[in-house]
């Protein structure tokens, strides 16, 4: 849909906690962590590795990779890159010398940069420990975002023209998520579950077929 950006450069409520403009925010699995731009290059000169997830994408990452200060790893997620990575390509080769190590999830996004391609990780322990939820008919499940690279189109077209007793779980929500509901909601073998905990996503993957 259309967006209309009414202000800028205001603080921002999130869960009791106010972020400011320019906070850096980080993430793992113990929470998310806010950090005052003045307290950042602290927090990069006593890290022993950075990380940086997309590195070409604009614009944070590029003072870190201009400055690098410390050995910086960087990971590729996306295929393509669009027009703004053809046209930035001249920019992108001079922030790839602040990269030490680069690692891609495929060979597609690996595409122009000639990282090592690390595909990504599975918790396969933790997902056969899953309980498989119980299924009415044979399954097929869908994970991930709902953009055109995903293929869940693709996959819906396909489904809505199987004329047999089988049934579609769907996970996650993205950008086609309302025009995919439209196209193929009166379609009573779809089950739209959206956004769900990792536990029931690994219930879902032990149960579809």
């Amino acid at each position: 849909g259309n967006v209309m950006l009414t202000v800028i450069n205001i603080p921002v409520r999130i869960g009791g906690v106010t972020v400011m403009p320019g906070d850096m925010v980080f993430g793992d699995k113990e929470g998310v962590y806010f950090i005052p731009p003045q307290e950042v290059k602290e927090v990069l000169d006593n890290a022993d590795v950075v990380h940086i997830h997309e590195p070409f994408a604009p614009v944070a990452a590029y003072g870190l990779l201009c400055a690098h200060r410390r050995p910086v790893i960087a990971t590729f997620h996306r295929g393509g890159g669009g027009p703004a990575y053809l046209a930035g390509k001249p920019v992108f080769r001079l922030l790839a010398s602040g990269i030490d190590e680069a690692i891609a999830v495929s060979d597609y996004a690996a595409t122009g940069i000639h990282p090592e391609v690390l595909f990504n990780g599975i918790e396969c322990d933790v997902i056969r420990a899953a309980v498989p939820h119980p299924t009415t008919a044979p399954t097929i499940l869908f994970v991930g975002r709902h953009d055109e690279r995903k293929g869940l189109g693709v996959l819906l077209e396909a489904f809505s023209r199987i004329d047999l007793p089988i049934e579609c779980w769907v996970l996650g929500h993205g950008p086609q998520t309302e025009s995919l509901r439209r196209r193929h909601g009166s379609n009573g073998r779809i089950s739209w579950l959206g956004p769900v905990a990792d536990a029931e996503k690994y219930a879902r993957l032990r149960g579809a077929d």
